[in-house]
């Protein structure tokens, strides 16, 4: 059977089935009704997605980020309740696109600490070209940003966890964790509070969705980047003593003819 809520696929023993992710109750006349397992509160619509604030887009807008920043444990919870792709999609080009400008503007305005490593006119000419070609690329990076994320997330959870949460789950997760964007319109800090906020509501997502901790999860999503590092760092040292062996050997070679 599939969960007409989260569209989790799961095998039926009863007439009645209880989904294992979301908590909703399908009968066999296949309509759901949600029942919210260990306590959690009832999953309403994320604004941004509800219908009834369709002709206020700015106030679904503001509603939505200050539930996930302000409330992001109840704001998870509503993911299940919703199926839109598109709409989390625009909710992430939006913030992500805003505080990509605001970083820009702060780059254009306070003083750079290595413009004085700058070499020459042409240096700082192409610096600024590039500001503004990554400036124009910037939603067309996010996109493919948030669908790699999403694809690394959760095919980690399939590996570790056995989870049966759809991708568009995990999508929808990494979308609306881009509400941390909204920090990098503070100069200085922003672009790092953005960057740490952004983790914590996403293992915060991840927890509420998958009944999973958020020190299990950032344990599991940091195991393959360990062991890339660690596999990177072992080819260098490789490399390293290959190149001192062969440096050796040749040598000594050439040291018996420069006697």
């Amino acid at each position: 059977m599939k969960c007409k809520r989260c569209w989790t696929e799961f095998s039926v023993v009863t007439s009645a089935a209880v989904c294992p992710v979301c908590g909703s109750i399908s009968g066999e006349d296949d309509n759901l009704q949600f029942q919210p397992s260990s306590g959690a509160p009832i999953a309403d619509l994320i604004p941004f997605e509800d219908p009834s604030y369709d002709n206020k887009p700015l106030l679904a807008l503001i509603e939505t980020i200050r539930e996930c920043i302000l409330h992001p444990k109840q704001f998870f919870a509503k993911i299940i309740s919703g199926k839109s792709r598109w709409r989390p999609l625009l909710f992430a080009l939006a913030l992500g696109g805003t505080g990509f400008v605001a970083s820009f503007i702060w780059s254009q305005i306070l003083p750079d600490p290595f413009e004085q490593f700058a070499e020459s006119t042409f240096t700082e000419s192409l610096a600024e070209t590039s500001s503004v070609s990554s400036l124009v690329t910037a939603p067309v990076i996010l996109f493919f940003s948030i669908v790699l994320l999403s694809l690394y997330f959760q095919t980690v959870l399939k590996v570790f966890k056995k989870s049966r949460a759809s991708f568009v789950m995990m999508f929808r997760i990494i979308c609306y964790s881009e509400a941390a964007s909204l920090f990098m319109v503070i100069p200085f800090i922003g672009d790092l509070l953005s960057v740490v906020f952004g983790i914590y509501l996403t293992l915060t997502g991840i927890k509420v969705v998958h009944s999973i901790s958020r020190t299990r999860a950032l344990l599991m999503f940091s195991t393959l980047p360990v062991l890339l590092s660690i596999l990177f760092l072992f080819i260098i040292l490789l490399i390293i003593i290959l190149a001192g062996s062969f440096a050796g050997s040749t040598l000594k070679n050439f040291l018996p003819l420069l006697q």
